[in-house]
């Protein structure tokens, strides 16, 4: 079995998915993990982690970058080919949950572990751009093989 961890940024793997990604390598499960790397790459990959650099912003919203975005990740988990493939945090999850779906991946985890100053903010481009993350998220995680994941009931709350 292959599984996938989309994760913004290697540190916040390594402080929130770590433990999830050891106890599947040593049940022999071929464990892979794409997101933005600072100084964790060599670790992950001393403990038996294949690594992929994703081209990810966690803020930007230029069309063009968040296309990019996009495209990157559809060929990674092409070519990883998955069976399960778990997004944590906001673009891993609406760009993973859109891909998992076009590709038929078996299973998908979403980890939604806050909802960020989208939902907060109260401007205008801030509305825009909730509304357009509703309509994405919705597309990427209502299917049957999807199971997600919330950190606090509120976000809960407002996903159902």
């Amino acid at each position: 079995m292959r599984i996938l961890f989309v994760v913004n940024v290697d540190w916040f793997f390594v402080s929130h998915r770590l433990p999830i990604a050891i106890s599947l390598i040593k049940t022999g499960i071929d464990v892979h993990l794409a997101c933005v790397f600072t100084t964790h790459k060599a670790y992950l990959e001393g403990l038996g982690i294949n690594t992929h650099p994703l081209v990810i912003s966690r803020g930007g919203i230029s069309p063009l970058e968040e296309l990019k975005s996009l495209y990157s990740l559809y060929r990674l988990v092409k070519n990883v080919n998955p069976d399960l493939v778990h997004l944590v945090s906001i673009k891993p999850v609406i760009y993973g949950g859109l891909i998992a779906r076009l590709l038929g991946v078996q299973k998908v985890v979403a980890s939604i572990s806050g909802l960020g100053f989208v939902f907060i903010d109260q401007s205008i481009k801030a509305k825009v751009i909730r509304k357009i993350a509703i309509f994405f998220y919705r597309l990427g995680l209502s299917t049957e093989n999807t199971t997600v994941i919330f950190q606090n009931t509120a976000d809960q709350s407002f996903f159902r």
